[in-house]
């Protein structure tokens, strides 16, 4: 048998003796694997909302044992809290310490933040932006979802049931129609929760979804509660299905339970916390069909992005790293 390649066919020759016998040909099929960077340094923009469990099994704030207890002055602007999680509650230390991570994810440093699960003008609201205004939900900066906590915790009610569904979908609206092969957009939903869910049934059927969304949702799980329910969702093991039997489109969900990394080194929280986004953005661009765009002008979002990978992936270099999230897409 003799071979010749001209592009992607190859032909094989088949002869019996001096006599041809027929030709068999085959057609390669050429894939070229794109990096998250490469989708970064195309112009990429990245874009986090951040959501926070306000119900009562938290317990409540005027309890010196709860989740939401506040200490006088913690989680205020001042350098001091900036350094350190003194003083804080465990979710003003999860959205500083997770936020810290995160934030050279986001593009703007903007960030819509909502509560769930709370009372608030004798409504139960699900979906309740912070600042109080549902046309300006955003707060600038870690420093901004501290203050916005802070002074929400003050002013509602904690109540419940805790469904994460509403959040879901409300991310899923942000995403929708948001990444183009010209535009190109991702999300990350933060979820920062003491682990019940009372919708899980809902919450699945939004995340299979979501799967085909430019969205990736982050659970972080506060306090020591049961979280078998989020590593059930963070479906590592044994794919999600909804309630009309489709499967996820790709793996969308990451969970971090956050006492696990008290004290522990922060690349140890960054290398948790941004595990899976990478891959899963470049999963997205693959199942959609988009490649990076031509490389623009680097910018701080840019320069933060590979200072942050370079971080977690200690000792190599950004192709390098660069290449762990990378998965082909079709030429």
């Amino acid at each position: 048998a003799l071979a010749s390649q001209a592009g992607t066919a190859i032909t094989i020759q088949l002869r019996n003796g001096d006599k041809a016998a027929g030709e068999l040909v085959s057609t390669s099929v050429v894939e070229k694997r794109f990096g998250f960077l490469e989708f970064i340094r195309g112009g990429c923009e990245m874009n986090m909302i951040v959501a926070i469990d306000l119900t009562m099994s938290n317990g409540s704030p005027s309890d010196s044992k709860s989740l939401h207890y506040q200490q006088a002055n913690a989680g205020s602007r001042t350098s001091r809290y900036r350094r350190s999680n003194e003083g804080l509650n465990a979710y003003q230390s999860a959205i500083q310490s997770i936020g810290q991570v995160l934030q050279d994810y986001d593009t703007d440093n903007l960030y819509p933040v909502y509560g769930f699960g709370c009372l608030y003008n004798n409504m139960v609201e699900h979906c309740l932006p912070l600042t109080f205004n549902h046309e300006a939900p955003e707060v600038s900066g870690i420093d901004g979802i501290m203050d916005v906590y802070s002074s929400a915790i003050k002013q509602v009610q904690l109540s419940g049931p805790t469904m994460f569904a509403p959040v879901i979908r409300l991310a899923a609206d942000y995403a929708r129609n948001a990444c183009t092969q010209q535009s190109q957009q991702y999300f990350s939903l933060l979820i920062i929760t003491d682990g019940i869910i009372n919708d899980m049934s809902l919450t699945i059927d939004e995340i299979v979804a979501a799967t085909e969304l430019p969205l990736s949702i982050i659970i972080v799980g506060v306090g020591e509660a049961d979280f078998s329910d989020m590593d059930r969702l963070d479906a590592d093991d044994v794919p999600l299905i909804d309630t009309h039997g489709n499967v996820m489109k790709r793996d969308i969900v990451q969970f971090v339970p956050f006492s696990k990394f008290a004290g522990a080194d922060a690349t140890e929280l960054a290398a948790e916390t941004l595990e899976e986004i990478p891959r899963q953005l470049v999963s997205y661009m693959a199942l959609k069909g988009i490649t990076p765009n031509k490389p623009t002008q680097l910018n701080a979002f840019k320069m933060g992005v590979e200072r942050s990978q370079l971080e977690i992936e200690t000792g190599t270099g950004a192709s390098a790293s660069d290449a762990k999230f990378a998965v082909p897409i079709n030429a």
